[in-house]
């Protein structure tokens, strides 16, 4: 089934979020698909208390159930690998509201020349969009308390419907729908004036 915007991928009846892992690196649990592959079907991890960093070098995300986001063993980020990106984890009641940090960088190609759109919504609430270009960038967006105390676990979507495979321009025989390399995703205290 392929899914084309955040509300199919948030309904009661969306797939399982699974990870296909190395069967040499794969956790007790694991299931094994070949020689090679294994599939793991992962629990939403504690993020903590905010102020919180997920980072996506060295798989440092892997612990936290997600969809649509690689692994990076030895990058300082990691590629979104649809068009659709997912990530889920548990973090306790907040009294504030929070500011969502996401550190990344888009890919811009001669299809998407504008860089990457991105809508990112939290528990089922948009909370903003943005363009993000071929450099690094810090987008800071806020997260209301009533939000973010909605849903345990808590639930990061990030839609991103410029995503393009390489191989679909000629950059490389790469076949994954990519659209931004993630460095972190930071959740901090609104500061209270």
């Amino acid at each position: 089934k392929i899914l084309s915007s955040a509300d199919e991928f948030s309904s009661p009846d969306r797939l399982s979020v699974w990870q296909v892992v190395n069967t040499s690196r794969a956790p007790n649990g694991a299931h094994r698909l070949n020689r090679e592959c294994s599939v793991i079907f992962p629990q939403a991890a504690p993020l903590g208390s905010p102020a919180a960093q997920i980072s996506f070098s060295a798989n440092a995300h892997a612990a936290y159930a997600m969809f649509g986001i690689g692994t990076s063993e030895r990058d300082g980020w990691a590629w979104t690998d649809a068009r659709v990106a997912e990530l889920t984890f548990t973090a306790p009641p907040v009294a504030r509201d929070l500011n969502l940090i996401l550190d990344a960088e888009g890919q811009v190609t001669p299809y998407t020349p504008h860089g990457q759109r991105v809508k990112i919504t939290v528990n089922g609430q948009l909370i903003g969009d943005k363009i993000l270009v071929d450099r690094r960038e810090v987008v800071q967006l806020v997260i209301g308390r009533e939000v973010w105390n909605r849903a345990s676990p808590q639930t990061i979507v990030l839609e991103l419907p410029d995503a393009i495979a390489p191989s679909t321009v000629g950059g490389s025989g790469d076949r994954r729908l990519l659209a931004l390399r993630l460095h972190s995703l930071s959740f901090e205290p609104v500061a209270v004036p």
